[in-house]
């Protein structure tokens, strides 16, 4: 009884009261209260500063990277403060190149020009040897040539952009792509090598005996070609006009006007030479940048480490999903099907394999190519994984320094090679390199189906002269591939599937978008009216 007297008379002191519970069952629920008062109070005390030492905060992101990509927690950096300065893009540096890069990339032009100046004397009496160069090349050059004809400035940027953007499982194909090749060694040149084809349409009037059939095959060939060299032409031009000072338009002038007349003055002699020439500076320019790349990072093992962190090195996700973006199976099948396609039945490939002088140079030009193959693709995915790891927690494309994944090389260049001289203008001649050469080869197989299928189903070509149809072959290499470039087809493009005032609505957004200096993605043009709104009001 003292301690309960003594507990009730602490109770007094504290709440300074004189009542006191006489009965033992009010004692008893004043008992409980002061016990259940002193439990909250002490739980609520600690929860408020366990909340105070360790916020609650659900982080969903462990890099810059992820805190760009974000939208839970609002996020800025003050101008001027030292992150602002370390991550500021000096634009008008970032797109210039010095006169030592400006020299590198005129020398790909002179030497190129010199090439079918120099194979425009040498030779070229007949169609035969403008176009066959009567059959007696070696197989080292033809298989340089034609390794270059496919890998064009678009390998250079696209794959490139693909391999940082989503990893090496694309880079799969390569191995079908080389099955494709060994395929073609074993089962498709014994067959067409003995016929002695310059146009490949030739083995269809021999397969089915018709003529009308051969036409049709050449006219829809000769219009996927001009369609394929606009886009040829004008997809390096984008990258070129944001390292250099010159517009797409310029370069596509250039790149056209170059390539048309050592194609048409040189015969596939110069197509052949100036290829080996290209394909020399791609590999040279294409080496140096991952080399230099991994040096800066600290080595290829820590390219190699951060692309694995990164996920970028996974490869062997061998499922059949067909929603899955890329996976081994559908990779290699897609490298083998689509370039089996290109060495099985493309005018370009049949054109060079029966330009050799015999079916043996024929087999060892394929082997060489397949050396070629797989080196020049270890290259370019190694730049991929390069620019991965240089830019790893730090993306330029979630910055909004680039818009697309296909310009990281070009932003590459400029952001971490200037300090080399001469290196961005070699990278530039090298898409200059995978351009001309794309371009020549197929303006020269073009000439071939248009001379071989259509010009000698005509009795005017067929007892003409050499001199004649020399100059037939020489005006036919003249087409004006500027005119297909998609920078005049795809602003008309749309015509074909929105209305004249769903057009009318685009275009007005376009100008008020340029008038705002607006940057907006693609995906969120829908959005625009909104962006707009709120820039106006500011």
């Amino acid at each position: 009884m003292n301690i309960a007297k003594d507990f009730f008379l602490l109770y007094n002191n504290v709440y300074g009261t004189s009542h006191i519970p006489e009965f033992v069952s009010a004692r008893t629920l004043m008992a409980i209260w002061m016990l259940v008062t002193v439990v909250l109070t002490s739980t609520y005390k600690a929860n408020l500063k366990a909340q105070l030492i360790s916020p609650k905060v659900n982080v969903t992101f462990d890099s810059l990277e992820g805190l760009v990509n974000q939208k839970q927690m609002k996020w800025s950096i003050p101008s001027l403060s030292p992150t602002y300065m370390l991550y500021k893009v000096d634009e008008e540096n970032l797109t210039k190149i010095g006169i030592t890069d400006y020299c590198v990339f005129a020398a790909m032009f002179i030497c190129t020009g010199l090439i079918g100046v120099y194979a425009s004397f040498k030779g070229n009496k007949s169609p035969e040897e403008f176009l066959m160069g009567n059959r007696s090349f070696r197989p080292l050059p033809v298989a340089m040539s034609l390794l270059t004809s496919y890998v064009s400035a678009i390998s250079f940027l696209g794959i490139t952009g693909e391999i940082y953007a989503h990893g090496m499982q694309f880079g799969v194909f390569v191995l079908g792509g080389v099955l494709s090749i060994i395929f073609t060694i074993y089962f498709v040149l014994p067959i067409l090598y003995p016929l002695k084809l310059t146009s490949i349409n030739e083995f269809i009037e021999l397969r089915f005996k018709s003529k009308s059939l051969r036409t049709l095959v050449s006219v829809c060939g000769l219009l996927k070609s001009v369609i394929a060299m606009g886009f040829l032409l004008y997809a390096p031009t984008i990258a070129l006009a944001s390292v250099t000072n010159i517009g797409v338009l310029t370069y596509i002038y250039i790149l056209g006007i170059i390539c048309t007349l050592y194609s048409a003055f040189g015969g596939i002699r110069a197509v052949i030479w100036t290829d080996v020439l290209q394909l020399s500076v791609m590999l040279i320019g294409s080496a140096l940048v991952t080399v230099v790349g991994c040096a800066q990072i600290g080595g290829i093992v820590n390219v190699l480490n951060i692309s694995s962190k990164g996920g970028r090195l996974n490869v062997f996700d061998v499922n059949f999903n067909p929603f899955e973006r890329s996976t081994f199976s559908y990779t290699f099948l897609f490298g083998f099907f689509s370039f089996g396609v290109i060495y099985w039945s493309e005018q370009i490939n049949v054109q060079r394999m029966c330009a050799v002088k015999s079916i043996e140079d024929a087999k060892t030009m394929l082997k060489i190519l397949i050396i070629g193959w797989i080196l020049i693709y270890i290259i370019i995915i190694g730049e991929g994984l390069v620019a991965y790891a240089t830019y790893y927690g730090c993306d330029p494309m979630a910055l909004g320094i680039i818009t697309r994944k296909e310009e990281i090389m070009t932003y590459f260049i400029s952001d971490k090679m200037s300090f080399i001289p001469g290196l961005p203008g070699l990278f530039v001649a090298t898409l200059v390199g995978g351009t001309l050469s794309s371009l020549s080869s197929v303006i020269n197989a073009c000439v071939a189906m248009l001379w071989k299928d259509i010009c000698l189903r005509f009795s005017y070509f067929k007892n003409a002269s050499l001199k004649k149809s020399m100059l037939t072959n020489k005006i036919l290499c003249n087409q004006n591939i500027d005119d297909v470039s998609p920078e005049y087809i795809c602003p008309h493009l749309r015509k074909f599937y929105w209305k004249k005032e769903k057009l009318d609505e685009i275009f007005e957004k376009e100008m008020q978008i340029m008038k705002n200096n607006i940057n907006i993605h693609e995906d969120e043009f829908d959005q625009s009216d909104k962006m707009i709104e709120n820039v106006e009001k500011n």
